[in-house]
């Protein structure tokens, strides 16, 4: 069956016999053959790295933040005949409890940033 696999080797036998605890012999017969067994190799899960000091600490929310800028998005404001303006959006994430703001940017300049992150400060 040109290593197909528990289920098709299963399904494949089930054409013309029924074998007593024929599932579990599938899986046994699928598992000691050398070539399946190194197609499928197990993964390992890498160890993670310890937290930062900052993640793991108490604290007020948003007290300790990171922020990122997403986007572009066209948005249309008005009733006739309007063009879409692209802006972007602050993503501005609680390094404690990972909650997310989220507030409007009309461009990537300075000056826009800082006015979005004084409304954050604000809020």
């Amino acid at each position: 069956m040109q290593h197909i696999g528990p289920q098709g080797l299963l399904a494949h036998i089930h054409r013309t016999y029924l074998p007593i605890r024929g599932r579990s012999l599938a899986r046994l017969t699928v598992h000691k053959c050398i070539i399946c067994f190194r197609s499928k190799p197990l993964m390992l899960q890498p160890v993670m790295a310890p937290l930062p000091s900052v993640r793991v600490t108490r604290c007020r929310a948003f007290e300790n933040a990171g922020v990122d800028l997403c986007g572009p998005i066209n948005i249309r404001s008005g009733l006739r005949k309007v063009t879409p303006l692209k802006h972007y959006i602050a993503v501005f994430v609680c390094m404690v409890t990972r909650a997310i703001h989220l507030e409007l940017v009309r461009d990537l300049s300075l000056d826009a940033f800082i006015s979005v992150l004084f409304r954050f400060i604000a809020r």
